[in-house]
């Protein structure tokens, strides 16, 4: 071999293993995203159904009219008592004048008496049917449990009473009079039309202006029992015959004396808790109408 050759080839196998070391140090390129494939994301089912058609619209209905009942006015229709309960047995709560008002608000089952609040009294009570006058729709009306009925042993007082007046003290009657009761002088026989004549013959009969102090309106009249009759229900009439001049009657004028005369008659009659109706006649028509004619 000729010595330039034998140069070039040691100086070609000098030079090759630093061009193989260079080649493994060089960095590779990365791959372009065209090499990786492109992923492809599932459309899921939606759970909600695509609208079909065209949506209806509801017409809603419009609203009626509730009706309200009236109130059920009540008048009394003369002087009539209220009570705690639907029939005698019970307490009084109040005695009420013809012409006073109020508002029923209940009935009880057969509705023969009335739940009432009535002008100027505190506290509500039952009055008949028969002693008042309604207006409104009454069918309309609660019916109303009343309290239990007091025990019907309880006793009567014994003597048979009629009622004289102390003057102006406030009291609920007259012209702010109390209503006191006088002994007739006879026992309860338990006859209610015996034990009303022996009251009302007691009282017409007193002719003192005063009595142990208590005032009577009744002492310039001349005014007598007819008579009385008691029905099979209790309801009572009373019969007066004669003749009453208000005008000559007391200082406080003819009004007070009127008022005086009907509450002296009214609550003779009603001493008696089994009578449910009573009219008073006097001449022939109702003692309201005599008592206040001109």
């Amino acid at each position: 071999m000729k010595p330039n050759n034998i140069s070039k080839t040691i100086i070609l196998f000098s030079i090759l293993p630093l061009l193989l070391l260079a080649c493994n140090n060089a960095t590779p390129e990365a791959p372009t995203n065209t090499d990786i494939p492109a992923s492809v994301t599932p459309v899921l089912p939606s759970d909600t159904p695509e609208p079909t058609g065209t949506a209806t619209t509801t017409n809603t209905p419009e609203p009626t009219a509730t009706h309200t009942p009236e109130p059920v006015a009540i008048t009394v229709d003369q002087n009539a008592i209220c009570r705690t309960g639907p029939n005698p047995d019970y307490q009084i709560v109040s005695y009420l004048n013809p012409g006073q008002t109020g508002v029923a608000q209940g009935q009880n089952e057969d509705g023969s008496w009335w739940w009432v609040q009535v002008e100027n009294l505190e506290e509500s009570c039952w009055i008949s049917d028969v002693v008042v006058s309604t207006t409104g729709e009454t069918e309309a009306l609660a019916y109303i449990t009343p309290p239990p009925a007091p025990p019907s042993s309880t006793p009567a007082p014994a003597y048979v009473i009629y009622y004289l007046i102390i003057e102006d003290t406030g009291g609920p009657f007259g012209c702010g009079d109390t209503m006191y009761p006088v002994s007739a002088g006879k026992f309860r026989s338990g006859d209610l039309e015996k034990d009303l004549k022996a009251a009302f013959n007691a009282l017409l009969s007193n002719k003192e202006q005063y009595f142990n102090e208590l005032y009577n309106a009744l002492y310039k009249s001349s005014v007598g029992l007819d008579g009385v009759i008691v029905n099979n229900d209790n309801s009572v009439e009373v019969r007066l015959v004669g003749n009453f001049d208000t005008k000559s009657q007391g200082g406080d004028g003819p009004d007070c004396e009127r008022r005086r005369i009907s509450d002296q008659l009214w609550q003779t009659v009603y001493q008696f808790p089994e009578i449910t109706h009573a009219d008073i006649r006097w001449n022939g028509g109702p003692v309201e109408d005599r008592l206040y004619a001109p």
